[in-house]
């Protein structure tokens, strides 16, 4: 479980870096409507927004030893196939743009 957690934090930290460079290089559009309301109206509050999210991952590392709810572990699951959907998108634009 505590893998899957790693990899959720390295895809949404990914997901944040990625998207705020092509948001900035106007190279792509935010698909979720939340969060291309936030980069609107500051790009900061965008990723502060994402950081904390990063920032609950590792405190849910470091203070929740073993999470055995299966509820949360098929929540995580989506939520790194969502996520790694998203890093695969990303990729796409970022090896086009730099061939």
């Amino acid at each position: 479980m505590k893998r899957l957690i790693i990899l959720l934090l390295v895809l949404n930290l990914f997901d944040a870096v990625a998207t705020f460079i092509g948001l900035n290089l106007n190279m792509i559009e935010e698909a979720n409507p939340m969060m291309a309301g936030l980069y609107q109206k500051d790009p900061l509050l965008f990723l502060g927004v994402k950081a904390f999210f990063s920032i609950f991952l590792l405190i849910l590392l470091y203070y929740v030893k073993d999470i055995r709810s299966l509820l949360v572990k098929y929540i995580s699951v989506a939520a790194v196939l969502g996520y790694g959907t998203v890093a695969v998108v990303h990729l796409f634009w970022i090896f086009h743009y730099i061939s």
